[in-house]
């Protein structure tokens, strides 16, 4: 490569690193909390409206978040494209559920620091424009940690 030619740059979605839960937060994470504790999501379908969805672990956050890349190309859950099923889950919630509630300090201060400022939710765009940039990220964060959890535990199998 001559020194005129500049060396191609790749986009890389930033997102957080974590580091290895330990044991004890990894089999909490991957459990189911109680009835109580539980986060409480809507899902907006044509036929049956909004829906009440709740969730016990973060592995059922995970699925239930669904991101389709829209006909500009973009990442995004809130589109015309899918109005047949709109999973909508307000980040704040899910930051402070997951340091709260699952008490991963980590995890929830990463999904902060990925969300920045609080949307205006008086304005339906703004609140589109903010869950569309974030969630692909948010969801990043949360399969990572999974992944980590599982490992803890695959760990921990094989050393007893």
């Amino acid at each position: 490569m001559s020194e005129t030619e500049e060396t191609p740059k790749l986009e890389v979605e930033a997102v957080a690193i974590l580091s290895s839960p330990p044991k004890e937060l990894a089999t909490k994470l991957l459990d189911k909390v109680g009835y109580v504790d539980r986060l409480v999501l809507y899902s907006i379908t044509p036929k049956a409206g909004t829906q009440m969805v709740t969730f016990s672990s973060l592995g059922e956050i995970l699925k239930f978040l669904h991101i389709y890349e829209t006909s500009s190309g973009e990442d995004g859950v809130l589109s015309e494209e899918s109005l047949i099923n709109v999973n909508y889950i307000d980040l704040n919630k899910l930051q402070n559920w997951i340091d709260e509630t699952l008490g991963d300090k980590e995890l929830a201060k990463a999904i902060r620091e990925e969300i920045g400022q609080e949307c205006d939710h008086s304005n339906f765009q703004d609140i589109v424009q903010h869950f569309n940039k974030h969630i692909s990220p948010v969801k990043t964060l949360v399969e990572k940690r999974i992944k980590q959890c599982n490992q803890v535990a695959i760990e921990e199998n094989e050393t007893k």
